[in-house]
């Protein structure tokens, strides 16, 4: 019997993910995606620019995994049969060796009742993206409902950023990978847990160098890395073991190496730089950068490590490194991540240390600040924080 064409029909919204992660849920096996994107609201011959440019961030983001296909005439998003009048004339049309699935998660609220009812015109399968929940719902011609959990193969954090229409810069993001040393340094930490952080951070507090302080002693295990990188030696830090833990460069390689080593994560990315590029000639490249990404479930995770976050007030008379840091994040977050981005600051100051004015921002931000005594379980704390809703 020959093999059938597996066509997935999806409807184009601001949220992208729904339309990303059947592509690579390992039970399905989609041979090909076709969009159906809205019509402007002026002119409902002509597909609106803002789902155009959408369809073709989804086509660049999973175009290496299946053939992605925008239909060209629009639907009317606020008449259902609008939907279901172009969709049954595609279905209707298809090649017979086609078997077709209907995602009606996108769109708007009358785009998904049109593609339903088309699909149940033609007694096709059907696809709900329940991404808070991690897991699809399926509903065969039946009538019988399937609830398929989460199993995503091959989802990268390029190709997250990808359908968010955001660009690794590779050549910039490579000059600042973390060396062998600096994560052989991390691991050394690691284990020594609260203790090798209680190093780390009075490293951090006091310059140590020969004739300004005493000789500090710390543990064989976390001395021979520092020495191999000739960070550390006759007991005192040299000036680039001082410049490596004054600048906080150590925290985020600790919290790249305990996410990664933990297993939790489909993918982790240490510093990165990423770029939005423009759309016309005329419009300029917007580029950000983020200590640490981890993608878990098809959600993102962005991670900032701020060694300190000093007191900031109302009166914006003290320092603005935690304003600064928090809506960088936050902007970060909500455009560059969309709907399932979750942004994360962890640093090496204890909760109690912290200005509750950081925290209320913080929460009206919906970050999720770590602080130092849960560093040592920050991927359980990152992977559930990110599964919150």
């Amino acid at each position: 019997m020959p093999k059938l064409h597996n066509l997935l029909i999806s409807l184009v919204s601001d949220q992208r993910m729904q339309n990303v992660l059947p592509v690579f849920q390992r039970e399905f096996c989609f041979d090909s995606v076709l969009l159906l994107a809205s019509a402007q609201r002026n002119n409902r011959n002509k597909i609106n620019p803002r789902y155009q440019n959408i369809a073709t961030d989804l086509a660049g983001a999973i175009g290496k995994q299946v053939d992605v296909r925008l239909h060209p005439e629009p639907v009317d998003p606020y008449d259902p049969e609008s939907t279901r009048s172009i969709l049954n004339n595609l279905i209707e049309n298809l090649p017979s060796d086609t078997e077709v699935t209907v995602n009606f998660t996108g769109g708007t609220k009358p785009m998904a009742v049109g593609a339903y009812l088309a699909a149940e015109d033609h007694e096709l399968s059907q696809l709900y993206v329940d991404t808070f929940n991690e897991r699809f719902l399926v509903y065969e011609p039946t009538g019988v409902m399937r609830v398929v959990n989460f199993q995503l193969e091959g989802l990268t954090i390029p190709i997250y950023l990808k359908a968010h229409h955001r660009n690794i810069n590779y050549n910039r993001s490579n000059t600042h990978n973390f060396s062998s040393h600096e994560l052989a340094i991390a691991k050394a930490i690691i284990n020594l847990g609260d203790k090798g952080l209680n190093i780390a951070d009075r490293f951090h507090s006091r310059t140590f160098q020969k004739d300004t302080f005493m000789r500090m002693k710390i543990p064989r295990s976390l001395r021979l890395v520092l020495e191999e990188a000739s960070l550390f030696e006759d007991g005192y830090l040299t000036k680039s073991g001082n410049a490596y833990f004054r600048t906080g460069r150590w925290l985020e390689a600790f919290a790249y190496q305990i996410l990664q080593a933990s297993g939790k994560f489909a993918h982790v990315n240490g510093p990165t730089i990423f770029e939005s590029p423009g759309r016309n000639d005329d419009q300029i490249s917007v580029t950000n950068e983020i200590d640490i990404l981890a993608l878990y479930q098809g959600k993102l995770g962005l991670i900032e490590c701020k060694t300190r976050l000093r007191r900031y007030e109302r009166s914006n008379k003290q320092s603005s490194i935690p304003q600064d840091a928090l809506s960088k994040l936050k902007a970060l977050q909500d455009v560059s991540a969309g709907l399932f981005g979750k942004g994360f600051v962890v640093t090496a100051q204890f909760g109690s240390k912290l200005s509750s004015v950081v925290y209320e921002r913080a929460h009206e931000y919906r970050l999720t600040i770590i602080p130092r005594e849960n560093l040592m379980s920050l991927p359980e704390l990152v992977r559930s924080g990110i599964s919150q809703r």
